[in-house]
């Protein structure tokens, strides 16, 4: 070893080629030259080796042995943008086909719309019947009478049969001053937009042909049955959401924060019973997919998923004997004021495709029309989602089940209940089904999407005109 105060030799060859100091053995961390290569010219094998000096004082042994620079210490620090460019087309595949499905809707119904295109974005334009009574809720709440001049049976009347989820939101955006019509409007639309994005969610994948088929699946659901209903002053798009998020929180999503997915799945749950009847139907078709799954994790934010959707009704219920003191002003409601008992589904099925067939008046023909569609649909979804199901066994998509129980649910209880009901209400919520027609050809999804188009052009006239409940 040299002494400071003379120049050391350069060392031998194998010395040099050593690695550098915290540099792993054996690695292949590229070293780059200081000067460019001349085109066409070979540059030297060796890599740069700075020429030991001399220096004075304590510097000397930096200076004993030969230097080696490396491509990170040469590179400058460039700022990492390339990941910003993928993240803008993520974000924009993800939110912009539902977007464009949800102008596609609102351009079919607006060209209905009876005083033209303009009244498409006056709230009064979707404000008939059944709206008025969520609009007295978000007002003044609930009201109940016990003297009612409906007839001699009635013995409990008012707007307690509505349920106070869309009203409870209404109001609460009506504190922007902007109005309990605008509130509406806005709460209706953009959930609208919402249910669109997790049809859009739940129906692609990333097999071959899986996004022709979900762009497919997502222009059924942006005309789908009682799609005027999307758009009206009426919880439909809300309770859809809801549904929809809580099955997808429940079924997909990760254990990274266990917790935060359960919360986060009780609250579409809630939201969900307190906003329409039919969210009782993802009760028991989570509890149906908690029995199926054997991962423990996924069984409990299920359970909690489906227990949510009950205490939504349970909300219900309390907040009906705080305001009117009766707790089960709804069941009364229903039953006395709109004949809601139990039937023979068979009965109201052939009652109700009679008129299919031999309708009284073009108001029939359209919604019994829209009533075989959605029956139809829900017998495709049956048909090519079981056997895929019962082909994967335990590795069966629990998606699915709930998605399908959801549906099969919700179609049946009104025809169970019967009754004064608007069905053609009740078939919006079938949407829930679009998901599972994934597995369909993309010419028959198109097929389905252009009646359903048809179906729709025809009622929306029939809700402005009052037709319609």
């Amino acid at each position: 070893m040299c002494e400071e105060s003379e120049p050391c030799e350069p060392k031998p060859e194998s010395v040099r080629n050593q690695p550098l100091i915290g540099t792993p053995t054996g690695s292949s961390a590229p070293r780059t030259r200081i000067f460019e290569e001349p085109p066409g010219q070979r540059a030297p094998r060796n890599n740069f080796v700075a020429k030991p000096r001399h220096l004075p004082g304590n510097l000397g042994p930096f200076a004993k042995s030969p230097t080696h620079v490396t491509a990170t210490q040469l590179a400058p620090t460039i700022a990492p943008t390339t990941r910003a460019q993928p993240a803008r087309t993520n974000a924009l595949a993800l939110l912009g086909p539902p977007f464009v499905a949800l102008v596609a809707g609102w351009i079919l119904i607006a060209s209905r719309a009876p005083k033209g295109w303009t009244s498409a974005f006056n709230p009064a334009t979707f404000n008939h019947w059944d709206a008025g009574q969520y609009l007295k809720i978000a007002k003044h709440g609930y009201r109940a009478s016990t003297h009612c001049n409906i007839a001699p049976t009635v013995h409990l009347c008012g707007n307690v049969t509505w349920f106070p989820g869309y009203p409870g939101l209404i109001r609460l955006l009506a504190t922007a001053h902007i109005g309990y019509l605008a509130a509406a409007l806005a709460v209706a639309w953009i959930c609208w937009y919402l249910t669109l994005l997790m049809v859009w969610v739940l129906s692609t994948d990333r097999t071959r042909g899986g996004t022709s088929r979900g762009i497919a699946c997502l222009a059924l659901a942006a005309v789908f049955p009682g799609q005027v209903y999307f758009a009206a002053l009426f919880p439909i798009s809300l309770v859809t959401f809801a549904v929809l998020l809580c099955i997808w929180l429940a079924t997909r999503t990760s254990f990274a924060t266990r917790t935060t997915t359960i919360v986060r799945t009780c609250i579409a749950g809630v939201v969900a019973g307190l906003a329409y009847p039919l969210a009782f139907a993802a009760a028991p078709a989570l509890l149906a997919s908690a029995i199926v799954t054997r991962n423990r994790q996924r069984r409990t934010v299920m359970l909690a998923g489906a227990a949510a959707v009950m205490a939504g009704f349970g909300l219900v219920l309390a907040y009906a004997q705080l305001s009117v003191g009766k707790w089960n002003a709804y069941f009364i409601s229903e039953r006395e004021e709109y004949g809601v008992r139990t039937h023979n589904p068979l009965d109201q099925l052939v009652a109700r495709y009679h008129q299919l067939l031999h309708p009284s008046s073009s108001t029939w023909r359209t919604i019994t029309q829209q009533g075989a569609l959605a029956t139809l649909l829900v017998v495709v979804a049956i048909v090519v989602t079981v056997p895929a199901l019962v082909r994967a066994r335990h590795a069966a998509d629990l998606t699915d089940i709930a998605l399908l129980g959801t549906a099969f649910i919700a179609w049946l209880v009104p025809y169970v209940g019967a009754g004064q009901l608007s069905i053609y209400r009740s078939e919006a919520c079938l949407i829930v089904l679009v998901p599972l027609l994934r597995r369909l050809p993309v010419w028959v999804l198109a097929a389905a999407a252009c009646a359903a188009a048809v179906i729709a052009y025809d009622m929306a006239p029939l809700f402005f005109s009052n037709a319609l409940i």
